[in-house]
């Protein structure tokens, strides 16, 4: 048997695969298409899908670009890094709002039939030449931070960071002025969009807030999100509930909620500078990571690591890497209305974004060699 055929692919390689599959199958003007229907059901521009992640999937691939660019000075990591940032600056600016920014967009003059499909259809709106999709939640939220700040410390020119202020400027205040809610362009509160003090369930959202306005005061400046930071953790205990932001026991919560989780906390304890809250937002890592210290998932690992350099990883860390594989998956897919729509057969595809961010992650920090 020849030598190539019986070399196992590098993390490298793969990365380097995932990323051309990603290009040519997941990324419209930057946007990340996270669910894709594949022709030839779907649009040839693929085009069709889900799109109630791509606000999150694109901030989390503008971080993974990010990474890929510090690591190798690659100015195609760069390009693409610059192109996801002007797209989560169009989330915003697409809704003709003064700081809501939508979940996903795609061209088309009309409502297509997956609208009908996914997500909640009527959150679908006309701009232009664009259909965008509206009611972004705290994950959406999350996305979009965790993107900006990735860019801004490590791949931003002077230009791209100027459009990191100008982003998370007009939406901070917006979500600031209107009591740490998303307030959607029908004047009405997403339906998981709730930071408000007055009203808040979630100690997740807790944790979240305090994370989007230490992330708002680091790039932009504006001391205006450090004065709102400091009045959430001394008039309604925002920091004391990031200690319990993680429920237990584990498997109570949907597990995207540990992904909101740590990615907050990730940023958080790199940029809160006073001890004492640190020390509780540690609490709250060591509360997490009772609960996903078993788990091989390389985004807890990496993260918790860099947060806690002497910690060791998942044994099974890097095989995660070697195992995924991104395939087309046949589905059954009804539209909710008209009550009698066909059931329509289709091959779907995820997008390798996750994979990009982990890899890109885990080289940046050492965590992966160029080689493994």
């Amino acid at each position: 048997m020849p030598e190539a055929a019986s070399r196992q692919e590098s993390l490298l390689e793969k990365a380097l695969r995932l990323e051309q599959l990603q290009a040519e199958r997941h990324l419209f003007e930057g946007l990340v298409l996270s669910h894709v229907v594949l022709p030839p059901v779907g649009r040839e521009d693929y085009l069709t899908g889900n799109f109630e992640n791509d606000c999150i999937a694109t901030g989390q691939y503008l971080a993974a670009e990010s990474f890929r660019y510090a690591v190798t000075g690659d100015a195609e990591a760069k390009r693409r890094a610059d192109e996801s940032a002007r797209t989560l600056r169009k989330l915003q600016t697409i809704t003709a709002t003064r700081g809501f920014f939508g979940r996903g967009f795609k061209t088309a003059a009309e409502p297509t039939w997956d609208e009908q499909c996914f997500f909640f259809p009527r959150e679908w709106h006309q701009a232009g030449d664009y259909r965008w999709l509206g009611d972004p939640s705290s994950d959406s939220f999350n996305g979009r931070t965790f993107g900006w700040s990735c860019y801004f410390d490590l791949a931003a020119d002077e230009a791209g960071k100027q459009l990191a202020v100008e982003d998370v400027t007009r939406v901070g205040s917006q979500w600031i002025d209107n009591d740490f809610r998303l307030i959607d362009i029908d004047g009405r509160m997403t339906l998981w969009g709730n930071f408000d003090p007055r009203i808040l369930e979630e100690d997740l959202n807790a944790l979240q807030a305090l994370n989007h306005l230490r992330c708002a005061h680091h790039i932009t400046g504006d001391d205006r999100f450090e004065r709102e930071y400091w009045r959430l953790i001394r008039d309604f205990g925002y920091a004391d509930r990031t200690v319990t932001a993680k429920v237990l026991p584990h498997g109570s919560t949907p597990p995207w909620d540990d992904n909101l989780g740590m990615t907050a906390l990730f940023d958080l304890l790199q940029y809160e500078q006073e001890r004492s809250l640190a020390g509780l937002y540690r609490e709250g890592l060591a509360r997490y990571w009772s609960a996903l210290k078993s788990d091989p998932n390389p985004f807890f690992q990496f993260a918790h690591k860099v947060l806690e350099p002497d910690a060791d990883l998942h044994p099974q860390t890097l095989d995660w890497f070697r195992q995924y594989e991104l395939k087309p998956r046949r589905r059954a897919i009804k539209a909710r209305y008209p009550a009698d729509a066909p059931v329509v057969e289709a091959e779907s595809e995820e997008s390798p974004h996750h994979f990009l961010r982990n890899y890109w992650l885990g080289r940046y920090y050492g965590f992966i060699g160029e080689d493994d």
